[in-house]
């Protein structure tokens, strides 16, 4: 790398570029799993046994105060100077979105962006069995080559270290509890069968104690396993089966996931999970929505007239895929800014389901049911619903889950889909 740093600053100004450097590096496990316990701030993206996406540190960062500023992301544009492996491969910045961008965050998401994206200092990418790292840094003609080189090999020696942290996670309280959840529920059940709102998401609280860093230990089939540190002692990690939208090479795939079967407490069998009419009613406010949307920037969608099963490891949903080919010039950022939140994780119709979130959830979902994920300068990326989620702040673990109710909804079902929902996150976290 130090002959490319030379070879950079004899040509710049004072003008800074952005310096890119790829190479592959040998890595196990345990090193990874050591450096989600660091003190490092970091970020992980896990889509299957064969791509995975980990960040340390931060060489840009863009802090969002709206959904407005998702689309000036595409605006990025930089003088990169680009050396090593895979140098024709576009950057990818990092991170999510709050479910509601039109509310300052509060409990327990104080202090912390309803949006935020990253190029990390350090990216690790690992696809066809091989990790290649990626060095970035913004350099003008009095950067200091020594300094640069130090920085990255010592990042590259902490990474042969082996940290190995046990965690105790302690449940501490349901919030709100199972009282309130009733009265709650009740309450929005009313407005459901007096035809105010046809559908509402409710969710929940669990709050844990932790004495360690928190990680996700495996990759469930079907999910896409994530964290993202928003300072040292902040981290937002999950493990969503739901993906809101993926785009490459104008290409574009996304499903609905809605409609829920509890694998070890319903005597419903899959035929007729398959035929429930408030399963089947839940699910096609999804399928609607999204088709809706992508009308605007397709004029080829393909999907299916009944919908499939998608099978996790405590539930079963009702899952329709969806794919075509997008219009020219459209950006991944213009999907999200489009398809978020739908009727899974809000409700419908969608301005009546937010006020009634608001009023009647006593906490603040965050990034919880928002977004997270990745784009390159081209338009391509992915975006999963970051549901089956938690925040860690500092030694608390809050955890969410949420139900949607229609018409025929029961509390005693509901309750129990969110406690499911519940160990599907919770059996994962170490």
């Amino acid at each position: 790398m130090e002959k490319y740093l030379k070879q950079t600053l004899k040509i710049i100004n004072e003008e800074s570029v952005l310096f890119c450097f790829t190479e592959k590096i040998d890595l196990s496990e345990d090193s990874i799993s050591s450096l989600f316990k660091s003190d490092y701030q970091t970020f992980h993206f896990q889509y299957s046994e064969n791509l995975k996406y980990i960040g340390i540190n931060k060489c840009l960062e863009y802090n969002l105060k709206s959904k407005r500023e998702l689309l000036d992301l595409k605006k990025i544009n930089f003088n990169a100077h680009k050396f090593g492996l895979n140098k024709n491969e576009d950057l990818k910045f990092f991170g999510g979105i709050a479910f509601n961008t039109n509310k300052n965050s509060s409990y327990p998401w104080d202090s912390i962006p309803v949006g935020k994206f990253i190029l990390p200092e350090i990216l690790i990418t690992y696809k066809e069995q091989e990790y290649f790292i990626s060095f970035y840094k913004m350099i003008n003609k009095n950067s200091h080559l020594e300094k640069i080189i130090n920085r990255y090999e010592s990042v590259i020696n902490d990474l042969k270290k082996n940290i190995d942290l046990k965690n105790n996670i302690q449940f501490q309280k349901d919030f709100p509890n199972r009282k309130e959840y009733k009265k709650t529920f009740n309450k929005l059940i009313d407005k459901i069968d007096k035809k105010i709102i046809n559908k509402v998401v409710l969710s929940r609280m669990k709050i844990f104690s932790s004495i360690n860093k928190c990680t996700i230990k495996k990759l469930p089939s079907n999910c896409t396993n994530f964290h993202i540190d928003f300072i040292k002692s902040q981290r937002f990690l999950g493990s969503t089966p739901e993906k809101l939208i993926e785009v490459e090479n104008k290409k574009f795939s996304t499903h609905a996931l809605a409609g829920t079967l509890r694998k070890s407490e319903s005597k419903m069998d899959l035929k007729k999970f398959l035929k429930n009419k408030k399963e089947i009613n839940e699910h096609q406010y999804v399928v609607k929505d999204l088709i809706n949307k992508l009308n605007k920037f397709s004029d080829n969608i393909n999907s299916i007239d009944e919908p499939g099963i998608l099978e996790l490891e405590h539930l079963y949903h009702l899952n329709t895929p969806i794919n075509g080919t997008l219009k020219v010039d459209t950006h991944v950022l213009d999907l999200l800014y489009d398809l978020y939140p739908t009727p899974a994780v809000l409700g419908e119709p969608s301005n009546q389901a937010i006020n009634m979130i608001l009023e009647n959830e006593n906490f603040d979902r965050g990034w919880y049911a928002g977004c997270v994920g990745w784009f390159n300068l081209s338009g391509d990326g992915r975006f999963d619903v970051s549901i089956r989620s938690a925040l860690q702040i500092e030694n608390k673990l809050y955890c969410f889950a949420g139900s949607g109710l229609i018409n025929q909804a029961i509390e005693d079902y509901e309750w129990n889909e969110t406690q499911t929902k519940f160990q599907h996150i919770l059996s994962l976290i170490n």
